[in-house]
């Protein structure tokens, strides 16, 4: 594969991301990199420029996040594969990220010659994990203690809409209507009309009790 890739990395942390952008530009073939330093002029961006090849997004940053902007490129449909990039290797944040569509996970302590090799990956269509978050998610220990924290209850988890799992998940990260209604492209009213919902299947009052019931039915994270 000889053709250019074009690579949009995000990340608020301006001098990281230039440090992942040189190298990115070691890639052993010709590269055109982005840099964007905030989730929704990534959006932006995306929705504007419909050929990049593959996403570099950073987990946390204000406003949008990483996974925010996972979810709303679901929401519009638009493909591009994204890895995400963060400081945290915790199980919950790796399958966080999985659930909602990213194509890899790099920890930012990962060496420059395993990010190279993670991006080939999945520009051949694979998903990339490291080896020792492969381990940790393919067995059941971390998802048997996660689940022996939850009290024991009766109640089932509800059937819920793809829709109502992204409103959820971007609940859970502590988004606001407004927040939520910008992520989704989708308007306040439609927001609420989907928590409305969600309140409903859940049998909850508020928002922090929506997603404390969501915790322990095992229905928070964004389907697939």
């Amino acid at each position: 594969m000889n053709n250019k890739i074009k690579i949009l990395v995000v990340d608020d942390h301006r001098l990281f991301a230039a440090g992942m952008s040189s190298v990115l530009r070691m890639l052993p073939r010709p590269v055109e990199v982005k840099e964007i330093y905030n989730g929704m002029q990534a959006l932006t961006e995306l929705e504007r420029v419909g050929d990049y090849d593959i996403v570099m997004a950073d987990i946390e940053m204000p406003s949008v996040s990483g996974i925010d902007l996972l979810i709303a490129l679901k929401a519009r449909e638009i493909s591009t594969p994204l890895i995400i990039v963060s400081a945290t290797e915790h199980t919950r944040e790796v399958e966080r990220a999985l659930a909602a569509g990213a194509r890899g996970y790099i920890p930012k302590s990962t060496a420059p010659d395993a990010m190279l090799s993670a991006v080939e990956k999945v520009l051949r269509g694979e998903i990339y994990l490291p080896n020792d978050l492969w381990s940790r998610l393919h067995t059941p220990s971390s998802t048997q203690i996660r689940r022996a924290t939850v009290p024991p209850s009766d109640r089932r988890a509800p059937a819920l809409s793809s829709r109502q799992h992204e409103i959820l998940d971007l609940m859970e990260s502590g988004k606001t209507n407004k927040q939520i209604a910008g992520v989704l492209g989708i308007s306040q009213s439609t927001v609420k009309f989907h928590i409305a919902g969600l309140f409903r299947e859940l049998n909850v009052r508020t928002r922090t009790e929506c997603v404390h019931v969501a915790r322990q039915l095992n229905v928070s994270s964004v389907s697939s």
